[in-house]
């Protein structure tokens, strides 16, 4: 009985196995995780660099919005450093 089972199971793997979809969609996913494992070198590879400042200018008419917006950013400089 054992042997059938392990017949049975074996075949129905092969066939899945060489089904197209699954080869594309493990293909896929080995892409998507090879991509997430080396997202710095493909984002310095595009030009991006995290190791130098970025300016940020605020345009406000008003104080209130920009007030907020420093805040904010102190706010997580401080948690940041923290870490």
């Amino acid at each position: 009985m054992a042997n059938k089972f392990w017949f049975l199971t074996m075949t129905s793997l092969k066939k899945k196995i060489k089904n197209k979809w699954f080869v594309i969609a493990n293909l896929f996913l080995a892409v998507l995780i090879i991509g997430v494992i080396n997202i710095d070198a493909i984002i310095t590879a595009f030009g991006g660099d995290f190791n130098e400042n970025q300016e940020i200018i605020v345009i406000d008419s008003g104080n209130r919005a920009f007030e907020l917006f420093k805040e904010n950013m102190e706010n997580t400089t401080q948690l940041l450093q923290t870490d």
